[in-house]
């Protein structure tokens, strides 16, 4: 791709004072868009402070920058204007007390850009796993895995057609949000953003059974769903219960799983989470982070419920099949099932960034 061909057929402002590109940066700052996230992310890497020299140059940053974000090219360039961000779809944010939509204003948008450059690209075709009933899901998935766990529920995503793709690098600025979990259709293609940067593949299976979910249970037709914090029990919401309960069932092979044994120490601890997961087929990590859930919600002091998730983070060693982390998994199966020829350079570089998967090395997978 050219760089002209960012360039709209119409690139006048509505203003008649000149925007300059420092003028640029600060209206982009104030977005939450810091000039090195700017220059790092946003602006292509043949960008160069001599180019700024150039007439038009402004132009073109703000095309590039607009592509990227979702933000209204013209706006950008009209000083009488405050830039907004394009919402292509309706969104449906699930947010946690004190948030509002604004707070994940930015992280939604590049996420939303991520997801249509994925779902482009996807090279298995889409089989629709719509109304599947969860058991019938696990065992599809046990029948090529020892457990379900984030390995084998991306492997069924991209047998069906699901893209899955791990962000997080988003501007790190005062007002500004992550989400957990994020999903949405894509052209014809469902696409699931995940953005909680957990190293345990465990945590991040969670995450992706919920989303999951949500496709399953028919909770995107035409609208995204952004899960700013995925809490089990946490809410009165009837589409994330029914997206948790997707989840657990077919993690844990039952509703309502719960495992809540009284152990002293962590060795006792180990040797209950082995045996649970030999009789239920149930991945150990998982059975720690659900005895952990239930530790710390069944004490009422803070320093109580850190202990219960801090012994949990160290049994979660004991459990470590590699050292590739769960982002790194999720991303080199991204890698591996999309079609990158079919992209433009522009949108190669911008995922790449976004994925933090250029030139990175995942050992032997």
């Amino acid at each position: 791709m050219t760089k002209t061909e960012y360039i709209p057929n119409s690139t006048s402002s509505s203003s008649d004072r000149p925007i300059d590109l420092k003028t640029l940066y600060q209206r982009l700052a104030n977005l939450g868009f810091p000039k090195k996230f700017v220059r790092d992310v946003l602006l292509p890497d043949w960008w160069r402070d001599e180019f700024e020299q150039e007439a038009g140059a402004v132009v073109e940053a703000a095309a590039y920058i607009a592509q990227r974000t979702g933000l209204n090219f013209r706006m950008l360039l009209d000083v009488d204007r405050e830039p907004e961000f394009q919402e292509d779809r309706y969104s449906c944010y699930k947010l946690r007390q004190g948030t509002t939509k604004n707070n994940l204003a930015t992280a939604r948008s590049l996420a939303e850009r991520v997801a249509a450059i994925t779902s482009y690209a996807c090279k298995p075709p889409l089989v629709s796993v719509e109304k599947l009933d969860p058991q019938i899901v696990r065992s599809q998935i046990l029948e090529n895995s020892e457990f379900v766990n984030l390995q084998s529920l991306l492997d069924f995503c991209w047998q069906h057609g699901i893209s899955v793709v791990h962000t997080n690098n988003f501007p790190k600025e005062k007002g500004q949000k992550k989400f957990d979990g994020m999903v949405g259709k894509y052209g014809d293609r469902p696409v699931i953003v995940i953005s909680k940067n957990q190293k345990s593949p465990a945590w991040l299976a969670f995450i992706l059974a919920h989303e999951l979910g949500h496709i399953v249970c028919g909770h995107i037709k035409n609208s995204s769903i952004i899960d700013e914090k995925i809490e089990h029990h946490q809410t009165e919401d009837t589409d994330e219960q029914e997206a948790d309960q997707f989840a657990i069932e077919i993690l844990f092979g039952r509703r309502n799983a719960s495992y809540k044994e009284q152990t002293k120490d962590l060795k006792s601890l180990k040797s209950y989470v082995k045996a649970c997961s030999i009789q239920d087929r149930v991945d150990p990590a998982l059975i720690v982070l659900n005895h952990a859930w239930f530790k710390a919600n069944s004490v009422d002091t803070k320093e109580s419920k850190d202990k219960s998730w801090q012994e949990a983070n160290v049994l979660l060693t004991n459990f470590k099949e590699s050292d590739i982390t769960a982002p790194q998994l999720i991303n080199y199966q991204l890698r591996k099932h999309l079609d990158w020829e079919n992209l433009s350079n522009d949108h190669q570089e911008f995922l790449e960034r976004m994925t933090k998967i250029e030139g990175t090395s995942f050992g032997g997978y």
